[in-house]
């Protein structure tokens, strides 16, 4: 059985426990309902890998596990349901934990969307599932509680558990000397080509038509069909070999083995960055994605800030898309700390976009090729101009093209990497140093991985709980799973 308690006053019955459809688990609304019952397990976040991770675990019926979440129980919700609805939760507070970074690039703050509710991220994603390639994972066999990169370490240091300086600072008494935990954070940095169509090119701005989205909405509510049952967009992967030339490749590479030399790069870093190097001179590595969605997008720093990014549909004017190049192995570390020992203060968080040059290079080729895309027979009978960058940003000149990235770059919501694996965590998921407790989530990712986090979440969380089951002697029926290294 699973427990599952949110802390926001949900639910009826004995404690505030509601036991509701047999498909489900028991809902405890209140401290005390859920304090009430004894658990086998307890999973701190009831997000993308903590269901995964509780719904194994009790696939035994003798095991019981008590699954901690701050956000509410989402399920039936129109929002969370909508596929295209999910811009909607972006940013609002009741399905968004809105944390904030500090200063970026051009000096802005950007808006970090994680999952309120029970399935964390997964609950206002944008539903691409992409695999990563094998070497991503081989990768993580080179180096040697589901609360996510934010939480995860926010809650080891205000258990004391951490790096001593950082928790003196914050007024946490240090219990497990363990500087790694909130660093080596990462994300896949995008950047933008906006473009006006010409008049007749129709995009998602159809649905700015009345009488369009009355009947897409009438088709989704009636037979679940139509234009909200998915989200729009198409994407694609490139080693950044194939777009540069040999010179600016190796140009890129020697500022990387520069950082590799430098006096403050710990061990666990410069494997990283060999790793990093190995992908960037691969024929097949995907270093870069390129996105493609058919809608209009706010340039705009406050777009940044407030993750309005997607502007509601406009059929009054020429429909416009989008096109993206996303970074997927970033050089660039950041970190993400407590600066209190109030829980309720949202930590300190520092993506680093963009922060090492070998990061603006590759993502300006990027640009470069999508730039390069509009030119051909196939795009530009359909474009009437570009939006955005400026017009004054020449995009042939490398030097305009890393200035552009500079002025409008974001994160893709995939933040990894602050209980790394071989450094905060072991290839077993446990905590070094501490006795009964794991971190699964996209935290213990070491490095990157290419595409969209959802399934490698999913396999992390699939792994673990089969891990878990192997220590405490549960039975395990996941043979296919068993099979993956970490």
């Amino acid at each position: 059985m699973t427990a599952t308690t949110d802390t926001n006053g949900q639910g009826g019955g004995l404690y505030g426990i509601y036991n509701a459809t047999e498909s489900l688990p028991a809902l405890a609304a209140c401290a005390r309902g859920f304090l009430s019952e004894n658990y086998d397990f307890i999973v701190i976040g009831g997000g993308t890998a903590g269901l995964a991770v509780a719904a194994r675990l009790t696939e035994d019926p003798e095991v019981v596990v008590g699954v901690l979440e701050v956000g509410k129980s989402r399920l039936d919700d129109p929002l969370v349901d909508s596929p295209a609805a999910f811009v909607q939760m972006l940013g609002n507070p009741e399905y968004d934990h809105c944390f904030k970074s500090v200063p970026q690039q051009r000096g802005i703050e950007h808006h970090l969307s994680r999952g309120k509710a029970l399935g964390g991220s997964s609950a206002i994603n944008y539903m691409m599932y992409v695999r990563g390639s094998d070497a991503d994972y081989d990768d993580w066999a080179t180096l040697v509680g589901d609360s996510g990169t934010i939480n995860s370490p926010q809650i080891l240091e205000l258990s004391g558990i951490g790096d001593p300086e950082i928790l003196k600072q914050a007024g946490v008494e240090c219990k497990v000397e363990l500087p790694g935990v909130g660093r080596n954070l990462q994300d896949h940095a995008v950047t933008v080509l906006g473009l006006e169509l010409k008049p007749g090119n129709i995009t998602s701005d159809i649905m700015g038509d009345p009488d369009t989205m009355e009947a897409a909405t009438r088709a989704y509510v009636e037979h679940q069909r139509g234009p909200l049952t998915s989200v729009s967009g198409t994407q694609g992967f490139l080693p950044y070999k194939a777009v540069v030339s040999p010179d600016n490749l190796e140009k890129t590479v020697k500022s990387i083995r520069e950082k590799q030399s430098a006096s403050d790069t710990t061990p666990f870093y410069k494997q990283q960055l060999n790793q990093v190097i190995a992908h960037l001179e691969s024929d097949k590595s995907a270093n870069l994605q390129y996105i493609l969605i058919p809608a209009g997008a706010d340039y705009t720093a406050e777009g940044l800030r407030t993750q309005k990014v997607w502007p509601p549909p406009d059929n009054t004017r020429n429909h416009r898309m989008v096109l993206g190049p996303a970074l997927q192995y970033p050089v660039s570390r950041g970190s993400c700390h407590i600066k209190s020992a109030d829980p309720s203060v949202h930590p300190i968080i520092d993506p680093a976009y963009l922060k090492h040059p070998a990061d603006v290079a590759v993502l300006a080729a990027g640009l470069h090729f999508m730039h390069k895309t509009t030119k051909t027979k196939h795009l530009a009978p359909l474009i009437q101009s570009r939006t955005y960058p400026a017009a004054s940003r020449d995009l042939d000149k490398a030097a305009d093209r890393e200035e552009a990235v500079k002025d409008w770059v974001m994160g893709e919501y995939h933040l990894i990497g602050t209980c790394a694996m071989g450094e905060v965590v072991d290839s077993r998921l446990r905590v070094k140093d501490v006795q009964g407790l794991r971190v699964v989530d996209a935290s213990v990712f070491p490095n990157h991985v290419s595409g969209n986090i959802c399934s490698s979440v999913y396999t992390v969380a699939e792994k673990a709980a089969d891990l878990i089951k192997e220590d405490w002697g549960i039975a395990i029926d996941a043979p296919d799973i068993a099979k993956v290294k970490l």
